[in-house]
């Protein structure tokens, strides 16, 4: 291993999470943790599988052809964070790989070679997680606090990680050594140690190991990556595919509105859109697909050193398999950037559904403001004659005409300038000649305001700042 870019420390903040009030490590410093193996050997046809309840029982273990190790999650725990760790050191795990679980990295690759001629490679997968209700709606998972009620809310996720180390016997040999043909053993005490691994994924190791297949390790390690990634590829597939039903649903729904033009939602649920849309990113498409390309890539770095490998068609054949699972994650990739551009046509539709139906409200509305205005104006002049001559002006008596005072002329010289004088001041301030009125009005007591907070300032400060002003 590269001790130069080692960084010990990171075993440090990876325990930390689980640490003592006063920063300290936890004193459970048991190395148990209950792992899965799958081991093969040279002249056996088949593997066999076996169980370690702590790493002293790996350990005692003989060495492997091939193992394949099947561990919790890389989260530590107070009672398995000892045992994660004497599991790094077990395999020689990189400090790099504790970093990116350390610091969440998702879509991680690396890779590194070690002592003894043998190489190593990791990477980290996130994908989230999508369950379905009955109704077809994201089922809430691990939510909380008031968040966890939310329309179509969700907090759980497909994490996990894989580290891979080889030991290369060419490297002993002259760089012309033939590995033609299907039979030879170039590679030696395979090693891939999977974290947080879906059930799907063992059963796909443990249906290989009982077949004579097995072997083909031998010639090509990354062969467990295309297994890797192809079980990854059904993993998102399916995520991608709950989704778009969640999404379906939503989508059906408003299209019939707005094909009812009378049957408009006066409501509608942006909340769940939104977190569908936040689902939909959350897939990691893209960084699941940069992990397909960087492993392509490796795969083709490490054996173009080598000029006879092109004879041995295993070589090839990974080759070919690892570029069909980059095109497959490219293309469920494009899948998932296509229904983000179809979330946000539903947004903007829904949008414009809601504020047409609240623009008919506010029509109609209208309407019936408009007929209380029509009767009005029918009762204006019974109103207006009603209210002249109950004025003073007027008097009936039982008997005798209608009276009018001679100072009537006092009633017509007021309401006839005031008449004139409301009008012209309304259209005069909604004119550009008023506007700018109010606008220099505006100026000056914005001025006035500002002068009069310079003044409560104290300090000779203030005082230049207020001959400055002036």
């Amino acid at each position: 291993m590269l001790g130069f870019v080692e960084d010990d420390s990171r075993y440090d903040a990876f325990v930390e999470p689980v640490g003592l009030a006063d920063g300290s490590r936890p004193r459970n410093e048991s190395d148990a943790l209950e792992i899965k193996l799958m081991e093969c050997f040279h002249g056996e046809p088949e593997g066999e599988f076996a169980a370690a309840q702590s790493i002293s029982d790996l350990q005692r273990r003989p060495n492997a052809a091939l193992r394949l190790i099947f561990a919790p999650i890389d989260v530590p725990k107070t009672s398995n964070w000892y045992g994660l760790c004497k599991l790094f050191e077990e395999l020689e795990v990189p400090s790099s790989f504790i970093s990116e679980r350390v610091q969440s990295v998702c879509g991680s690759f690396g890779s590194r070679p070690m002592s003894d001629n043998r190489h190593c490679l990791w990477f980290h997968f996130l994908c989230k997680n999508v369950e379905l209700t009955p109704s077809g709606a994201v089922r809430n998972v691990n939510g909380y606090g008031p968040a966890g009620q939310l329309s179509q809310a969700d907090w759980s996720w497909q994490k996990a990680g894989f580290f891979l180390k080889w030991q290369d016997t060419l490297l002993d040999s002259t760089p012309d050594y033939s590995v033609s043909g299907t039979s030879s053993s170039r590679f030696d005490q395979v090693t891939c140690c999977f974290w947080g691994a879906t059930q799907a994924i063992a059963n796909r190791f443990g249906d290989i190991i009982r077949t004579p297949s097995w072997t083909d390790v031998l010639q090509d390690p990354f062969v467990i990556l295309d297994v890797i990634l192809d079980e990854l590829y059904l993993l998102v597939d399916m995520q991608k595919t709950r989704l778009a039903s969640a999404f379906g649903q939503i989508e059906t729904q408003t299209l019939l509105h707005a094909a009812n033009h009378e049957s408009r939602p006066t409501e509608f649920d942006f909340a769940g859109l939104a977190n569908i849309a936040k689902h939909n990113i959350h897939l990691g498409t893209d960084s699941t697909l940069e992990i397909a390309e960087a492993i392509h890539r490796y795969h083709c770095t490490y054996f173009s050193r080598y000029r006879d490998v092109k004879d041995n068609r295993l070589v090839h054949a990974v080759e070919d398999a690892l570029e069909h699972k980059r095109v497959q994650f490219k293309c469920i990739h494009l899948q998932v950037l296509s229904r983000e551009k179809r979330i946000q046509n539903l947004t903007n539709l829904a949008f414009n559904l809601v504020s047409q139906q609240n623009n008919r409200t506010v029509m109609a509305e209208s309407r019936n403001m408009k007929v209380i205005a029509t009767i009005s104006l029918v009762f204006l002049p019974f109103a207006l004659v009603t209210a002249l001559f109950s004025t003073p002006f007027f008097s009936n008596n039982p008997g005798s005409r209608v009276w009018v005072s001679k100072d009537i002329w006092i009633f017509w010289v007021i309401i006839i300038p005031l008449t004139i004088f409301g009008p012209w001041t309304f259209f005069y301030f909604t004119t550009r000649g008023g506007r700018t009125l109010l606008n220099r009005v505006g100026s000056v007591d914005a001025m006035t305001g500002w002068r009069s907070r310079i003044k409560s300032m104290s300090g000779p400060m203030s005082r230049d700042i207020e001959m400055t002003a002036s």
